[in-house]
């Protein structure tokens, strides 16, 4: 063998590259969501479905079952790999930290899906956008954490809102804050208890608090915005339909919100 120096080496995968790829694998997971509504919504399954007497409330929430399962699946295939490859992010992190930061962030972006499932009106048009925003968001996201999380602490405001905005703020926040307490010699991780301490500008507890109001912004929002988008007819019921008694009357379903005179045209 050829003499060298030994030099100290070490190449930390996650503390360079970590959070970027979950946020990769959790955008392809939404992505896939998006594309599966949006092709219901194309074959016009739902309407057939709501026909037969389906009712509203069970159209949503059959799709928040579909996607949660498919997200504690995609969470529990990323935790097992991390621990096969012995990643200090999966190893030194507790693993309810890990397991409710991956869930919550995967539930908010499927909230966001519904949102774009509202606003798409075909598959193809679906898929661009995402592509659009994807790219966007893989160079905005590590740009504007470093500045409103790392460098401009004080903004508080405007973290907040951004989180809100969009559910990739917050798993960007909480992702680095347990990759920097995983990376490093001297690092061990963080603890359950250990959550809701303030190192920097925010707890990995704000994190999760933000993921989850963003998780029920967003599933209000694309619940309101089925509603008041036109459709592929034309029709839409008026901004003010959930102030309507008629709308929460037990027997109504999609069928009947079609077809009867509050649809407007």
């Amino acid at each position: 063998a050829m003499p060298h120096p030994d030099l100290p080496f070490r190449f930390d995968v996650m503390a360079n590259y970590g959070v970027g790829f979950l946020h990769f694998a959790i955008f392809t997971n939404f992505v896939i969501q998006v594309l599966f509504m949006v092709h219901e919504k194309e074959a016009h399954l739902r309407e057939a479905m709501a026909g037969m007497g389906m009712l509203d409330s069970a159209y949503w929430l059959s799709w928040f079952i579909t996607n949660s399962l498919t997200n504690i699946a995609m969470v529990v295939v990323l935790m097992l790999t991390g621990l096969i490859l012995n990643l200090e992010y999966f190893h030194e992190n507790a693993g309810g930290l890990t397991f409710l930061q991956l869930l919550l962030s995967s539930l908010a972006f499927s909230s966001m899906g519904v949102v774009v499932t509202a606003l798409a009106r075909n598959a193809a048009g679906a898929r661009s956008r995402l592509i659009v925003v994807f790219l966007l968001s893989s160079i905005a996201l590590p740009t504007l954490h470093t500045l409103y999380w790392v460098i401009w602490p004080d903004e508080t405001t405007a973290r907040t809102i951004m989180s809100l905005v969009w559910p990739g703020f917050g798993y960007w926040a909480t992702a680095s804050a347990l990759v920097s307490e995983a990376s490093g010699a001297s690092k061990d991780g963080l603890a359950w208890e250990d959550r809701a301490i303030n190192d920097v500008a925010y707890s990995v507890e704000d994190g999760f608090l933000w993921l989850l109001c963003g998780f029920f912004t967003f599933g209000a929002l694309g619940w309101y915005l089925d509603k008041v988008v036109p459709n592929e007819y034309g029709q839409r019921r008026p901004p003010y339909f959930f102030l309507q008694p008629s709308y929460w009357a037990v027997w109504r379903s999609l069928r009947g919100a079609e077809l009867r005179g509050d649809a407007v045209h």
